[in-house]
């Protein structure tokens, strides 16, 4: 963008009415199509649907495809345009920018990190695709509600940034593409089962190669990784069910039960029947435990 481009200033007010907190829209950028550099008074979440495209910024334009997920400060400028040969979709929620200072001011106190930073440029997350779908499902629904109070607003913002919390940590230099096979496991433990194979698979890379990034960004091994997340699935299977030790064993993934002790004990100084006793309990679930 030229120093001496036009920038159009939009106000919230100016297109949302009264009856309304946010504005929703879904919009397909095709070859040709731009949308000029803006600021606005008012803060915006957007994500890409399908396809790629370029989000022009003042320093310079950065390519955004399918599963890219944006949070937009009021005083950033911005703008949008579709790639050569290809075209894309994207989503977008503007809200008051009171709305935001709440959000912060309740949930985000000094010492906890904030999404809609202070950055140079807006905070950008790979979002994915199940969980893309899920907030354009959310997103439609906010927008069908009628009529609109704030209180649906926050439920949806809340929503997003708890999701996007646990995308995003500042400093994590781990490579896109292991933070979203860690993400995949999270969402299928059952893979654990599988063991390191579990991992490279999700991630599309070698044993070897998934082992090499590991070791250089975590200083732990493909299976030393596994067994944490294993332990970790066990340890919460332990509290939140009434599963027998041996099966929680089995279904993170360890098949030897006295494997699965000595792991556990090491990582949580005691035994998986000490940790599950020691844990709040609903009545019927510590009288399920006794008699089993």
């Amino acid at each position: 963008m030229s120093r001496h481009a036009v920038c159009e200033q939009l106000c919230f007010s100016s297109f949302v009415s009264r009856d309304r907190c946010c504005h929703v829209a879904r919009q397909e950028y095709v070859p040709g199509r731009r949308c000029r550099m803006h600021r606005h008074d008012f803060a915006e979440v957007f994500w890409v649907e399908r396809g790629r495209g370029w989000h022009v910024l003042p320093g310079g334009r950065e390519p955004i495809e399918a599963g890219d997920l944006v949070l937009i400060r009021p005083r950033d400028a911005h703008g949008f345009g579709a790639c050569r040969g290809a075209t894309f979709t994207m989503v977008n929620v503007a809200f008051a920018a009171a709305v935001l200072n709440h959000l912060r001011k309740r949930y985000f106190g000094r010492n906890r990190r904030w999404l809609w930073d202070d950055g140079v440029r807006p905070t950008r997350l790979r979002i994915a695709p199940e969980e893309i779908a899920r907030l354009s499902l959310q997103a439609d629904r906010l927008a069908a509600t009628h009529p609109q109070r704030r209180l649906d607003l926050e439920a949806f913002l809340l929503g997003l940034l708890q999701m996007a919390t646990r995308v995003h940590t500042p400093g994590d230099e781990r490579p896109v593409w292991l933070r979203e096979a860690l993400a995949e496991l999270a969402r299928h433990p059952e893979r654990l089962a599988d063991g390191p194979r579990a991992l490279a698979e999700a991630a599309g890379r070698s044993l070897e190669h998934l082992n090499r990034t590991l070791v250089k960004h975590s200083g732990k091994t493909t299976t030393e990784l596994i067994n944490e997340l294993r332990l970790d699935r066990a340890a919460t299977q332990l509290r939140m069910s009434t599963q027998s030790i041996l099966d929680v064993a089995l279904d993170s993934g360890f098949g030897n039960l006295g494997y699965f002790y000595r792991c556990f004990e090491a990582r949580y100084g005691m035994t998986p029947r000490a940790y599950r006793l020691a844990g709040p309990l609903s009545p019927q679930t510590s009288a399920a435990m006794r008699n089993g």
